[in-house]
């Protein structure tokens, strides 16, 4: 007996485990390849969403507890060569007027009309008169107010630390 004929026998004898374990290999490698193209396509996906959140922004800054003037986007703006807009972000409370409903750990932004500049598309409303808060959805719908009535907004006093 060949050495041939020796592995054609051992093949054939042992045919329905090598195809046992070909169709195990070929499955499982079609499940890791399915599931890096679906992880691939969903980053894609929360990539898109949070490039179209950005809008036209490219560069934030953040500084924490502290302040800058809102003079520094405009002497940062031939500097970036680009469109800037200050904006002041604080976490706050917000109520309606009566103190019946109340939401902890709002956003707060301060911005003006150089702000919405930067949104890929125009938000829906008009003019902002300077007292008065533009509220999403769902925050206007747990505080349970409506267009024209008065929200409390509680911010942080800013402390000498």
């Amino acid at each position: 007996m060949t050495t041939f004929t020796l592995i054609r026998r051992s093949l054939r004898f042992h045919a329905r485990a090598h195809l046992g374990a070909l169709l195990g290999a070929a499955v499982g490698s079609a499940v890791l390849v399915g599931a890096l193209i679906v992880g691939d396509a969903v980053r894609g996906s929360l990539r898109d969403m949070a490039l179209a959140r950005l809008g036209k922004v490219e560069v934030a800054l953040a500084s924490g507890d502290r302040v800058f003037r809102d003079q520094l986007a405009r002497d940062l703006a031939p500097k970036l060569d680009a469109a800037t807009a200050p904006a002041l972000q604080l976490a706050s409370t917000a109520a309606n007027e009566d103190g019946s409903t109340r939401a902890n750990h709002v956003q707060a932004l301060g911005v003006n009309e150089d702000f919405w500049k930067l949104a890929s598309q125009p938000p829906g409303f008009g003019q902002i008169p300077n007292d008065a808060v533009v509220l999403n959805q769902p925050l206007a719908d747990q505080l349970k107010v409506k267009a024209g009535e008065t929200v409390l907004l509680r911010v942080p006093k800013p402390s000498q630390l």
